[in-house]
């Protein structure tokens, strides 16, 4: 059984073989070797997916290492495409993304929630950036207490309450896609 620092080692080092397809293969080898004596040292280290996401995190965007590594290479040797970009999401960054804009249309507020764990469980987002979408979660449920506590309290069937009941349920339905433009625009950098 692979356990979660072992699969986001393996997620990187593949992610770095994609990232440094275009280096000669003596700089790749050397590369890919050096990236995974550190790997497998750290994470040798940490007993907890926060000690996991940090050692990831050190190392930076392996599309990043490869650039850094190409630097003294004469630029005839790196065989990169012009447009050389990231790859695009994994299914599970696709399936939290989806479920932090979406799912908060079926489950107000759990679906969101569980694209968020989805997210935790991925190497591409940090703890940061994690933490502030589950801080953007917390702003809908503030919002829906909110709501209904002054719906509780208003004397006025139709005015205060209904005002207040619309907002937050507004403010419900509006975390979650708030929640997935945060993690669409800030992927895991360095």
């Amino acid at each position: 059984m692979m356990t979660d620092t072992q699969g986001w080692s393996a997620a990187y080092l593949e992610e770095l073989e994609r990232a440094s397809s275009g280096l000669p293969v003596e700089r790749r080898a050397e590369l890919t070797a050096e990236v995974a004596d550190y790997l497998h040292a750290e994470l040798a280290t940490v007993s907890d997916t926060e000690g996991a996401r940090a050692v990831i995190d050190r190392l930076g965007d392996p599309w990043e290492l490869v650039a850094e590594a190409a630097v003294d290479l004469p630029h005839a040797a790196v065989d990169q495409p012009r447009a050389a970009a990231h790859p695009g999401p994994s299914a599970g960054e696709l399936v939290a993304v989806l479920l932090l804009g979406i799912g908060g249309i079926v489950l107000p507020l759990l679906g969101p929630a569980i694209g968020v764990m989805i997210m935790r469980s991925t190497p591409r987002w940090t703890a940061r950036q994690v933490n502030v979408t589950w801080g953007i979660l917390g702003v809908g449920v503030v919002a829906l207490l909110l709501g209904l506590v002054l719906m509780a309290n208003s004397t006025e069937a139709t005015s205060q309450g209904l005002i207040a009941g619309l907002l937050a349920l507004g403010t419900v339905f509006a975390v979650g896609p708030v929640a997935a433009l945060f993690a669409v625009t800030r992927p895991r950098a360095a």
